[in-house]
């Protein structure tokens, strides 16, 4: 019986850390923060091909799927930076932003199928949004 209070005590502190107290969003790494819009697409595609190295591994594993999560924070960053500072785009990133979180999520809660469908429309939406830039 003390093992169950016990138990139930360690997993309400767990939750109560896991969001601030007014259940905002907790960071659990440092993300990449853009200064130009230059930089934040720069620092999307490496971290992309970083998601990209992981994912076309043969076999991937909770360890992979927790460094798709932490890269996950940069791509976030990234997107977030360009919609801030474009309004020509914004449904283009706005749709590219819901598929990083979408990575995010998956990658966290390792759901591999799901993660891997995620990753295909985060490239197939960057694609996308770096042709409306030229590229």
């Amino acid at each position: 019986m003390k093992f169950l209070q016990l138990l139930t005590i360690i997993t309400v502190l767990f939750a109560n850390n896991a969001y601030s107290s007014n259940h905002e969003r907790v960071i659990h790494y440092s993300p990449d923060k853009p200064t130009s819009i230059q930089n934040a697409l720069d620092i999307f595609e490496s971290k992309l091909a970083l998601v990209t190295k992981i994912m076309t591994k043969p076999k991937i594993d909770d360890y992979d799927m927790e460094d798709v999560h932490e890269i996950s924070y940069s791509l976030e960053s990234a997107v977030t930076y360009l919609i801030e500072n474009d309004d020509k785009r914004f449904k283009l990133l706005q749709k590219l932003e819901m598929v990083v979180l979408d990575l995010h999520n998956f990658s966290e809660e390792r759901q591999l199928n799901m993660l891997k469908i995620s990753y295909k429309k985060v490239k197939v939406n960057y694609k996308k949004v770096k042709r409306s830039y030229g590229g």
